[in-house]
């Protein structure tokens, strides 16, 4: 039912004539919620006549593709691609909103996936853009859910409240991996995000209580939170290291590490470890992390990840033989635990090659 918080169905249709009473009613009812992230209308847009003048341009325009998002059969916000450019560019832009009471339930993230896939098949489009005000951090979380990556800041990009307000940009092509699974509301499983200062709690217990399953070999974590948030500031810092966090539901439940060869002859090289808590495996949450992996390395000018993997962990030898990685090698006694050195394989995976 459309007024609990279960997750709701969520299609889209195309734009139609005599929406316009339906989307009058909705924009006047979230005016206020909607209105800080809009671009500056003319007077008299939420009046009849203006719905309605609008609803026919979107129609007419060659150059757009408009639709509405239904959330269980109710008409709850619209997701449109406009300024459509064929030819060598083919790309479009992606923008959509949401009613304030049908927020933070998948609705957008869902939505925006579809248009995606309308985008990239029906309309043969090669790449899509969007973009947000800095600050609209769920706005973000919709795009990188969606596979989309910020690519840079626009400084003056549209005028909202009075004044030309900066925007980041995020685009996503048709031969992009696509994103992390999702789940029945079309909501990411685990979105992937870089890890702060403020993450180093989490990532400790995490670490905790995935040492506590013998097959990973993992040692629990030495250092104490105050050493972990001084570790992840400065790889923040570092343009040879990464670490990324998986989230759902507001907690954590996966990370990965990356790190760039020291070599000097092998800064094409980078190394991964990963994590997933006990009670989130299996659920897509390591393969959205190296997804992930793969963006950063492909930013950072490396063609080659590799990650040592104790014998007895199969599913993660499993998950990285699934995803291509191969077995270059066996390293006993490659590492020190409290229970002893540790025998591990060495998978790679070459990017230059998929």
């Amino acid at each position: 039912m459309s007024g609990g918080r279960t997750s709701p169905r969520v299609e889209i249709r195309e734009l139609r004539r005599g929406d316009e009473r339906w989307l009058l009613a909705l924009r006047r009812e979230n005016h206020a919620f909607l209105d800080p992230y809009e671009p500056t209308r003319p007077p008299g847009f939420l009046t009849a006549d203006a719905q309605r003048l609008h609803v026919e341009r979107s129609l007419a325009a060659a150059s757009a593709a408009p639709f509405v998002i239904v959330a269980d059969g109710e008409p709850v916000g619209t997701v449109n691609i406009s300024n459509v450019v064929r030819g060598a560019f083919s790309s479009g832009n992606v923008g959509y909103w949401v009613a304030q009471r049908w927020n933070g339930r998948g609705v957008a993230t869902r939505a925006v996936g579809l248009v995606v896939a309308r985008a990239f098949g029906a309309l043969g489009l090669h790449r899509l853009e969007a973009g947000t005000l800095l600050h609209n951090v769920a706005s973000q979380r919709v795009l990188t859910r969606n596979g989309f990556r910020p690519v840079g800041v626009s400084p003056r990009y549209l005028h909202i409240g009075g004044a030309w307000r900066d925007h980041l940009l995020f685009a996503r092509t048709v031969d992009d991996p696509p994103p992390g699974p999702t789940d029945a509301s079309g909501a990411a499983t685990a979105a992937v995000r870089d890890a702060g200062p403020g993450d180093a709690r989490a990532l400790l217990a995490l670490l905790e209580a995935a040492a506590s399953d013998p097959v990973t070999g993992l040692d629990p974590p030495v250092g104490g939170p105050a050493e972990e948030r001084r570790r992840l500031a400065a790889i923040a810092r570092s343009e040879d290291a990464r670490v990324l966090v998986a989230v759902r539901d507001e907690a954590v439940v996966g990370r990965l590490e990356l790190r760039r060869d020291a070599h000097p002859a092998a800064p094409h090289v980078a190394e991964v470890g990963f994590a997933v808590a006990p009670d989130a495996r299996r659920s897509g949450v390591a393969r959205a992390l190296l997804a992930g992996a793969r963006q950063w390395a492909a930013g950072a000018g490396v063609t080659t990840l590799e990650a040592y993997v104790a014998p007895t962990n199969v599913p993660a030898v499993r998950l990285l033989d699934g995803l291509g990685w191969r077995v270059e090698g066996f390293r006993p006694r490659r590492f020190r635990s409290r229970n002893g050195p540790i025998d591990v394989l060495l998978l790679a995976l070459d990017l230059e090659s998929r």
